[in-house]
Parts: C-alpha cells; structure tokens; sequence
C-alpha cells in the first residue's frame, strides 16, 4: 500500500476474511505515512470482536474517512465499542454501518464522544 499514496477507497467485502486478516490489512495501513482513505469497506465477512479491535489502530489514523462500513460481521459488543472509540475524533466521517452484527444498539450508546452519524 506504500506506493499508492492517493487511495481513497478499500473494499474487502464479500471475502470470508477473518481476524488474521484485518490484523494483517490493520498493520499495514498503520505503517503507512499517510491514510487517505475516504471509504472502507470490509462488510460481509468473518470479524470478531478481535478482528475489530485489530481494525482500530488504522481506523483512529484515518483521519480523511468518510464512509465505514462493518456490516455483516460477527462483532459484539466490545468490538464495537473499540471501532466507536477509535472513530471518536474525525471530523469528515459522515456514515458508519455496524449492521447485522452480534450486538445491540442499545449496548453501544454509552460511549462518550462517539460519532453522532451512525
């Protein structure tokens, strides 16, 4: 991902991926000097809530988001939490889809600071 500084967009939905795999795609876009990603997609998979934590470390740099998409997963609770929080501080995130996961929406309500659009 180093040599594609202008990406604006990730899909990996549809793939059967898993946590190893979001930890995988996670520590990558970590390392990279710039996130410029403006829509990530990474529904109708296989993420738990390791998976979800694994996510959070790039998700909190991506600064540019605009559109997360985490649907159609196997996160709980805790994981949505840790992905709510790591998006607590951005500013162009206009929709986040956590639907049709393992968790209610009533559990992720009490996280302060979290985005207001999802």
């Amino acid at each position: 991902l180093d040599g594609l500084p202008f990406l604006e967009e990730i899909d990996f939905s549809h793939n059967g991926l898993n946590h190893e795999i979001a930890d995988l795609i996670s520590k990558s876009l970590v390392n990279l000097e710039f996130i410029r990603i403006k829509r990530f997609n990474f529904s109708h998979n296989n993420i738990s809530d390791i998976g979800a934590k694994s996510l959070a470390p790039a998700l909190s740099r991506m600064h540019y988001l605009e559109e997360l998409d985490l649907s159609n997963n196997e996160i709980q609770s805790t994981g949505g939490k840790v992905v709510l929080s790591a998006l607590k501080h951005h500013q162009r995130l206009q929709s986040v889809n956590i639907s049709s996961n393992s968790f209610s929406d009533s559990s992720l309500t009490s996280i302060p600071n979290s985005p207001e659009n999802i």
